[in-house]
């Protein structure tokens, strides 16, 4: 009988039973049974596992020392805050015995009864969902790289879920009050902006003059103010470019808004002749000769744009000035994605207007508006059909399949 081929291994007699090996990228894998057979088979699965790339040598690293390695790996790839996201999420979330377990013995047992744990702490649904998806990408590429047979986080029975939440926009009532309360603000402009066009907050705060341009009407939305790891950010791509090839997105500045914005304009031009300094603020990564001019500046530090958390207060201020119970900031983009549905705007402009990847998010998260738009259409054929003659139905409705189907 002819030697084993090279890399198909051996098994030899021992003892107790029968051991064997397959020499995989120069170290050997072994397998113990107490019949040759069974050693065999053992050695058969893991030469399928190598010829398929499942399968590697060596230690098997802990899963937190992975998920490290694939956050560094990842990093060009995730924009600066959502990489920041994470970091955070898993220094705060992720646990420590969980964090030790090796790629070679983690389960999808071992998931659960974190998850379990995080659920009765009681944490969110979102949360435990954020952690969920990093460890499920992370094992992603372990099991690419050979470190891991499947992965864990796929086999989870009840993976965590992020509750969808119900968007409440501000009603015409709610609206009125609020213009009422901004007619003398000096954040009327900011504002009027949101609750019109739906920006999100950090793309209105990193709006600068040269973006808006009066003569054809559109302004140009291409960078994020954001507070990442306590420093503020000037991002240069908004939140559904891709970071690689960042691009803008154009959205119409009607008439009523762009005289608000020239109002704006004039007032910021006074405050700039009263100021002792007006602040060149840039990011810490840009160039010494960088020159921003944003809309919207802090009254405290003249010329310097208006932080996220800063822009927060202005707006719980402004809500309750109006008499209005607490919303957050967001509640402004949701009313201007609602009025637009509700005008009956195309979706996919919204889409657009919002800065939306695809047409999906903005049904899910607008059901409620597309609801009242469905409402209003059927009052719409309501009124047709009562419009309509007396005379009895087309010929089509009268025989066929189609009459059948009717009365079906």
């Amino acid at each position: 009988m002819g030697r084993a081929a090279k890399g198909d291994g051996s098994i030899f007699k021992t003892p107790t039973g029968y051991r064997g090996y397959v020499t995989i990228n120069g170290r050997r894998k072994y397998a113990s049974g107490s019949k040759k057979t069974e050693v065999a088979q053992k050695l058969r699965e893991i030469k399928n596992q190598r010829d398929n790339g499942i399968i590697t040598v060596g230690r098997s690293p802990k899963l937190g020392a992975w998920i490290g390695h694939w956050m560094k790996a990842t990093e060009e790839k995730h924009k600066i805050k959502t990489h920041a996201g994470y970091q955070s999420i898993i220094d705060d979330y992720l646990p420590t015995w969980l964090s030790d377990v090796t790629l070679a013995k983690l389960t999808a047992e071992h998931l659960e009864e974190a998850y379990d744990g995080l659920r009765r702490k009681p944490l969110s649904g979102a949360t435990i969902y954020q952690l969920h998806s990093i460890i499920r990408a992370a094992l992603t590429l372990a099991h690419k790289r050979g470190h891991v047979p499947y992965n864990a986080a796929k086999m989870v029975v009840s993976p965590p879920v992020a509750a969808s939440k119900r968007v409440v926009p501000f009603s015409d009532a709610d609206l009125a009050r609020i213009f009422t309360v901004l007619e003398d603000s000096r954040s009327k402009a900011r504002w009027t902006f949101a609750l019109e066009l739906g920006p999100r907050p950090g793309e209105s705060l990193a709006l600068e003059w040269p973006h808006i341009d009066f003569a054809e009407g559109s302004i140009r939305i291409e960078q994020q103010i954001q507070t990442v790891e306590k420093r503020l950010r000037l991002v240069k791509y908004t939140k559904t470019d891709s970071k690689s090839a960042p691009e803008y997105r154009k959205l119409p500045l009607p008439g009523h808004l762009a005289d608000v914005f020239r109002e704006h304009r004039e007032l910021q031009l006074a405050e700039m002749s009263r100021a002792s300094r007006w602040e060149d603020w840039r990011d810490e990564d840009e160039p010494a000769e960088a020159v921003h001019a944003f809309v919207f500046t802090s009254a405290r530090r003249p010329g310097r744009p208006i932080t996220p958390s800063g822009d927060s207060q202005q707006w719980a201020r402004l809500v309750e000035l109006a008499g209005l119970p607490h919303a957050k900031p967001y509640t402004a983009r949701h009313t201007a994605a609602s009025r637009m549905i509700a005008a009956g705007i195309d979706l996919t402009v919204v889409a657009e207007i919002l800065g939306h990847a695809d047409i999906k998010t903005l049904i899910k998260v607008y059901a409620h508006a597309l609801e009242e738009r469905k409402r209003a259409a059927a009052d719409l054929l309501e009124l047709a059909w009562r419009g309509r003659s007396a005379a009895p139905y087309p010929a089509p409705y009268e025989t066929g399949s189609m009459r059948s189907s009717a009365s079906r």
